[in-house]
């Protein structure tokens, strides 16, 4: 089975991929086997602006207006199918198949101050085999209770125990803006 080698997840907030697309094609040329999947948040990317990574199929949610905006890349050759969860996020889900193994990765960017419903994250469905990645600035509306809490501290309770979160809730703070990076995994 594939997973009892390496299987390598890039996540990255780039926040604008044009500038800094030196960076990450230095990145990925500086490692001695690419990446099988790479999840960007905040590409900036308007639809029309062309952005192609070798020996990579690229999945893309571009916003027309402000920034935001996603690519998830999956290593060619591995077979991968979209998933349509829902637009009230910005998300790419994927299925990648893997010499047999299914695995979902689902890469979402929510924007600072935005109010997520609690329903509308309940709509991700996490099964077994399931990667959760990506920067979750926004609030989540619990119930009909106006009582607000970070995406990351409620999502937590939503997708535990049947997805650890993998890495800490690490905030990079710019002025007053606090920014979550977060991965959950379920295998």
């Amino acid at each position: 089975m594939y997973l009892n080698s390496t299987l390598s997840i890039l996540q990255w907030n780039c926040n604008s991929l044009t500038k800094r697309a030196a960076e990450f094609i230095k990145h990925i040329g500086n490692k001695n086997e690419a990446y099988d999947v790479i999840c960007l948040q905040e590409t900036f990317l308007k639809p029309g602006k062309h952005f192609r990574l070798l020996g990579y199929t690229i999945v893309r949610r571009d916003r027309e207006d402000a920034k935001g905006g996603l690519i998830t890349f999956v290593k060619e050759g591995l077979n991968l199918s979209e998933v349509k969860v829902t637009n009230e996020l910005e998300n790419i889900t994927v299925k990648v198949n893997i010499k047999g193994f299914c695995l979902q990765v689902i890469n979402i960017y929510i924007p600072p101050g935005k109010i997520v419903e609690k329903n509308v994250l309940e709509k991700f469905t996490v099964h077994s085999k399931t990667v959760i990645i990506g920067d979750l600035n926004g609030r989540v509306l619990c119930g009909a209770v106006s009582r607000r809490t970070s995406v990351g501290g409620c999502s937590k309770s939503l997708l535990s125990p049947r997805a650890p979160l993998l890495s800490t809730p690490a905030s990079q703070h710019t002025s007053t803006i606090a920014a979550l990076n977060l991965t959950w995994m379920s295998l």
